[in-house]
């Protein structure tokens, strides 16, 4: 009965052997892509990592924030990049949406496949559509009289290679503000009554374009009644990309990871 029943004892065996294996590599990427930054830490702006890894990186702390997803480097990711990952031997298929409304984030990799085996590993994560660089948040409130504020909370760094892919936003989260005199170095954007709650592009002319990145000077002027309060954000996205509001929290998304052999 034994001798019998060895094909079936050895087919029981590979599948125990390559489902271990396959959970083992499907975990081991979706932790690279969500705990890691990639190396080196700009591969969005080079594309060409040693190890794609999608988690924002925070330049004050030095490190990654695991389980927050980098905008930039989600866009700069491919296929070829995940499948340096998983090994050529496996197909996989990525799947990324918003938890709140089901919006697709991102899509990689074929959804259709006859395997019989499939890992499927999910994570909850958060995606925001842009970087926030810079901001005064919390800090700035009416008094009756004008009061400067200057490099929320930190100066911001561009360089040559971050302005061709990338641009760089204003954003007011305004409650009771008629007007405010931003200054980015040594020019100056007015937002005034009709603009004030507008997404401001910012003038690439008016930040470092220098061939490393250098930090970028930030200078808020403005005044209304006691009672009245406003934040500002320094937004960082892709080229073509217009941000809004909503995007600046960053918000829960569903992070779907498939793997298998064909």
């Amino acid at each position: 009965m034994a001798a019998a029943d060895m094909d079936n004892i050895f087919y029981t065996m590979e599948t125990a052997v390559f489902q271990g294996s396959a959970d083992r590599v499907a975990s081991d990427t979706v932790n690279t892509l969500l705990e890691t930054s990639g190396d080196p830490l700009n591969w969005e702006q080079t594309g060409n990592p040693s190890v794609a890894g999608i988690a924002y990186y925070d330049p004050l702390k030095g490190t990654p924030v695991k389980g927050t997803i980098s905008s930039l480097k989600l866009n700069a990711l491919t296929e070829p990049m995940v499948t340096d990952l998983t090994g050529s031997e496996y197909k996989f298929y990525l799947d990324i949406t918003r938890t709140d409304n089901n919006e697709p984030i991102k899509t990689l990799g074929n959804n259709s496949t006859n395997a019989t085996n499939i890992v499927k590993v999910e994570r909850s994560a958060l995606y925001s559509k842009l970087t926030v660089v810079s901001k005064a948040e919390g800090v700035i409130s009416g008094s009756g009289a004008v009061r400067p504020y200057t490099n929320p909370p930190n100066q911001f760094k561009t360089s040559s290679s971050s302005l061709q892919s990338n641009d760089y936003w204003m954003l007011v989260d305004n409650h009771g503000y008629s007007y405010a005199n931003i200054t980015i170095n040594n020019d100056t954007i007015y937002l005034g009554p009709t603009n004030i709650t507008t997404a401001t592009k910012i003038d690439p002319g008016f930040l470092k374009q220098d061939a490393v990145s250098y930090n970028n000077t930030v200078t808020i002027i403005s005044g209304s009644p006691p009672g009245t309060w406003m934040n500002l954000y320094i937004v960082e996205v892709p080229l073509g990309t217009a941000p809004t509001l909503d995007n600046v929290q960053p918000k829960p998304c569903r992070f779907q990871f498939y793997l298998w052999t064909e």
